[in-house]
């Protein structure tokens, strides 16, 4: 069992994408490196919080709640969800956000992978 979460965590590490890990309850399990750097945070600012809670409670919002919701209980993902903030450290953003249900050999089936892509600048080129 601890090798397969070693696994999953050094595969989770590896991307070149934000990635959080939450629980059942929305509390951030783990986060890469990029995130951490991206949203410019510690671990101690992220990891053991509420998703909701997270810098100025950018994530905190109702639509995205009630779509994380559906996702243990039915495996339906959030796929291509917006999100358009100020955040804190790095300014207005618009990120673009997939959340789905973690099975790994059919383990971790109380788990949420969201993956947060910066589109900022597409999204201002596609302006143009």
């Amino acid at each position: 069992m601890q090798e397969k979460e070693s696994f999953l965590s050094s595969m989770i590490e590896t991307v070149r994408e934000s990635l959080l890990v939450l629980d059942g309850n929305y509390i951030v399990l783990s986060a890469n490196k990029h995130f951490l750097t991206s949203f410019h945070v510690s671990s101690e600012e992220t990891v053991g919080k509420l998703l909701f809670d997270l810098g100025n409670k950018q994530w905190d919002i109702p639509s995205l709640k009630e779509l994380l919701t559906h996702i243990l209980p039915t495996s339906n993902p959030v796929i291509d969800y917006e999100v358009e903030h100020v955040f804190p450290y790095i300014g207005r953003k618009v990120m673009l956000l997939n959340a789905y249900r973690i099975e790994f050999e059919g383990q971790y089936k109380d788990r949420i992978l969201i993956a947060i892509e910066d589109i900022t600048e597409k999204k201002e080129q596609d302006l143009r």
